[in-house]
């Protein structure tokens, strides 16, 4: 376990409650930042491959981590596009993360394809997997067993998977988790409902579907609760659907321009935020109400005997 890392995050998330709570000051903890749309892959469901491919220079990256910064975020995401492809002449994705650890940054999630190399810095990384081989497959195009031979290569200690369920792959949820718990370079798996984005196109959830799925998931959390890393309280209030969003706890940057909650402004709606089913930003709303039970269970993922 990276002790140091750990009492960092801790000493943040105290810092961040105490200014909540004393002052009343609605202050952002996590920052996401996105440093280009470009892609090497062409997922069914993505809303970014019909944005423009740009990719952000470096010195406006640097000038959007130092506006997250400067809101109060101390935990970054980073996402894309696929970041990993990010370059600017002689610098790379490692040289952003390396520039927000050195400006105070304290948890930096590194949110990829799993297509390349996974050798970062970042402290965790998430993965994108939507299935076993052939769903997935399906979905993503050709490349699970690509990610999977990344994942075991890498040698990273936090690695864990996202899995986006839609009508297309919420059959093979169960099979998943199973196939993955035999890979121990896996710490756990995050479950996040599919958010029909403008210019997205994949299979929606209706909302009584999505409400078996989520009773599945609950199900599965029960099973396997050291490696479904859905709380059981974010996913009761996806399920009863009284979580408030957009959520203050998270801010989001894209080439200087700043969105509330976790979404560029070009691919979401009034409308799509009211209707948002993405279990990881209802994770974000739990920590947000402060909520004890979803509290401890950070607190056991961070510091219990798994987190080695």
């Amino acid at each position: 376990m990276d002790i140091s890392l750990k009492l960092r995050e801790a000493g943040s998330v105290l810092a961040w409650m105490a200014k909540t709570l004393l002052l009343r000051k609605k202050t952002p903890l996590i920052g996401v930042v996105i440093p280009n749309n470009t892609c090497n892959l062409q997922c069914t469901y993505c809303p970014v491959k019909h944005l423009e491919q740009d990719v952000v220079p470096y010195e406006q990256i640097v000038r959007d981590l130092e506006t997250l910064y400067r809101s109060g975020a101390r935990f970054l995401i980073v996402t894309g596009g696929e970041p990993l492809l990010w370059h600017d002449n002689d610098k790379t994705l490692e040289d952003v993360i390396r520039r927000a650890k050195g400006m105070g940054m304290h948890e930096i999630v590194l949110c990829t394809n799993g297509t390349l190399p996974l050798d970062s810095i970042a402290d965790y990384v998430l993965v994108s997997l939507d299935g076993d081989r052939a769903t997935h497959d399906r979905i993503r195009g050709n490349s699970y067993r690509r990610i999977l031979e990344n994942i075991e290569a890498s040698g990273h200690k936090h690695i864990y998977v996202q899995f986006t369920v839609n009508a297309d792959n919420h059959h093979v949820m169960k099979q998943t988790v199973r196939e993955l718990q035999r890979h121990s370079a896996i710490r756990g798996i995050l479950f996040s409902l599919y958010v029909p984005y403008r210019g997205a196109n994949g299979e929606e959830l209706t909302r009584e579907h999505a409400d078996a799925v989520i009773d599945r998931l609950i199900d599965l959390k029960k099973r396997h609760p050291d490696f479904v890393v859905n709380t059981t309280a974010a996913l009761r209030h996806l399920k009863r659907d009284d979580w408030e969003r957009p959520t203050w706890i998270n801010t989001c940057i894209y080439d200087g321009e700043v969105s509330p909650c976790c979404c560029r402004r070009d691919i979401v709606t009034a409308e799509i935020c009211a209707d948002c089913q993405l279990a990881a930003c209802v994770e974000s709303y739990v920590i947000q109400r402060m909520e004890p039970s979803a509290l401890l269970e950070y607190l056991r993922y961070a510091f219990g005997p798994s987190s080695d």
